[in-house]
């Protein structure tokens, strides 16, 4: 009896943590990495930026065809570097993300471009379209656009009726801009961070609201946020305090936590009050 209890534990164990392998689990999507860096970045960061959307890509079932990437940045004139079927398995697209030279840095930053470019890389006949699978695109930028924002907001609301849009933004002056793009609510689905060498500091939270993307027959693309995404490490240490228990919640436009030297984030919450 002793003996088969201990089989049978260790069976519920290999199950417990084979479960537990992935947070893309068998989930299928559709994503873009819509990229802008800046002549500000040095070689070194832009490889920062390369290690983030290798680690974004951990644990994505890329060989079973379940989850595609395709990545392009934009500066005046937007460059798709791949398409979502052009890489089929995790090595050779690891392999693609290790070779994009750091030469695609400008000061120019075309957002409104950009996100037409990223609809243009959900849209292609060529891509091998899926309608029953949810679309995903993650805006990463350390600038701001220097073109219209009306056209900016008319290509982000274009792209939202079709795709679930995510923004990491580097450097306090790009929150305005990234807040008003990504899809509502902001202060869960847009990321901030100050310097470009925290970026791993939001890669678990990105990663878990990527993959809550869900897919709704006749409704476009929708998405569950699981995450109030505020740094408590902050406002643990006193950063938040102050700041009132629930004057500015529910608003976009609310108080950043957080201090210049570490990540921005938004207060609020979804029900309207704040936690």
């Amino acid at each position: 009896m002793g003996r088969w209890l201990e089989i049978s534990c260790f069976l519920l164990f290999l199950f417990y943590f084979s479960s537990q392998d992935s947070v893309y689990d068998s989930r299928k999507l559709d994503l873009v990495f819509l990229i802008h860096t800046s002549t500000q970045i040095s070689d070194r960061s832009f490889e920062l930026v390369k290690t983030f959307l290798k680690n974004l890509l951990r644990d994505s079932d890329i060989d079973s065809g379940d989850v595609r990437v395709g990545i392009a940045f934009y500066d005046s004139n937007p460059n798709i570097l791949f398409n979502l079927p052009q890489y089929k398995t995790k090595v050779d697209l690891i392999g693609a993300i290790d070779a994009i030279p750091s030469s695609y840095r400008s000061d120019e930053a075309n957002l409104a471009r950009g996100l037409k470019v990223a609809k243009q890389i959900m849209l292609s006949s060529s891509n091998d379209q899926r309608p029953d699978v949810p679309n995903a695109v993650v805006v990463i930028t350390d600038g701001t656009s220097s073109f219209d924002s009306n056209e900016i907001h008319s290509a982000a609301v274009d792209l939202k009726s079709i795709a679930y849009i995510f923004g990491v933004g580097i450097g306090i002056g790009t929150f305005g801009e990234m807040a008003r793009i990504v899809t509502e609510p902001a202060n869960v689905n847009y990321f901030g961070i100050v310097a470009i060498e925290r970026l791993h500091e939001v890669e678990p939270q990105l990663t878990e609201q990527i993959m809550a993307c869900e897919y709704t027959a006749g409704k476009g693309n929708a998405a569950v946020p699981i995450f109030d995404i505020l740094d408590r490490s902050s406002s643990d240490s006193g950063s938040s305090s102050g700041s009132g228990s629930g004057s500015d919640s529910g608003s976009i436009s609310g108080s950043i936590s957080g201090s210049i030297s570490g990540s921005i984030s938004i207060s609020g919450s979804i029900s309207g009050s704040s936690n």
